[in-house]
């Protein structure tokens, strides 16, 4: 049957190729190698909250005052320094040689290596009985410091995804992966942390099970 101009009314239904999203270019080592990029950030991330405030009062001897300031200030300057490392990392020049994102990965990674272990250390400075003041003044710079560190880690590392990945699956697949070792890390960073946590009920190490900690009781 034909319309006045011969046209036809009524036409068989055509079945419209499927949109295909093109094939992603990124590899199993690359997927791998971003997913552990974060992992020794979110480590530091997990013991710090988990027994940072436990060492600072239990080990270290700060007043608990002291110590929860301690953690405040590290929060706040995390908080200061997201947004502004984020700045930087767009508008800074990378090191030579480098993308810019894996120039701020790279130096967030070795200041966080310098500093963290600081926060979980003894007074190397103080004395046998140093003064609470003295206590504040040595770990307020390290914990700031492995705090913006750590910022500018997890900015950088993010913003590696969508320069990483070619399509909306493989972002997808990249923001899973990150969570996936992100879990893992938190478990090693509880694990680790037992140390110095172990350390403030006085039974050393902390790799023992339950039956050696209970003889020891």
């Amino acid at each position: 049957m034909g319309g006045p101009d011969g046209t036809p009314i009524f036409r068989a239904p055509t079945t419209a190729a499927p949109a295909t999203e093109p094939l992603g270019r990124m590899t199993l080592a690359s997927r791998l190698a971003f997913a552990g990029g974060h992992f020794f950030n979110d480590v530091c991330a997990a013991t710090w909250f988990t027994y940072g405030l436990a060492f600072l009062h239990g080990v270290a001897g700060i007043g608990s005052p002291g110590a929860g300031l301690l953690v405040l200030l590290g929060q706040v300057a995390d908080g200061l320094a997201t947004p502004l490392v984020g700045i930087a990392a767009d508008r800074a020049p990378a090191i030579p040689g480098m993308a810019r994102r894996k120039s701020w990965h790279l130096l967030g990674t070795v200041l966080l290596t310098l500093t963290f272990p600081f926060t979980f250390a003894s007074c190397l400075a103080c004395g046998l009985a140093p003064q609470e003041g003295t206590l504040l003044g040595y770990y307020a710079p390290f914990i700031v410091l492995s705090q913006v560190a750590w910022a500018a880690v997890q900015v950088s590392h993010l913003a590696l995804i969508p320069e990483l990945a070619h399509t909306q699956s493989e972002k997808v697949e990249l923001t899973a992966y990150r969570l996936e070792t992100c879990s893992a890390s938190d478990i090693c960073g509880e694990r680790g942390g037992r140390v110095p946590a172990d350390s403030v009920a006085g039974r050393g190490c902390g790799c023992q099970g339950a039956g050696t900690d209970n003889r020891h009781a």
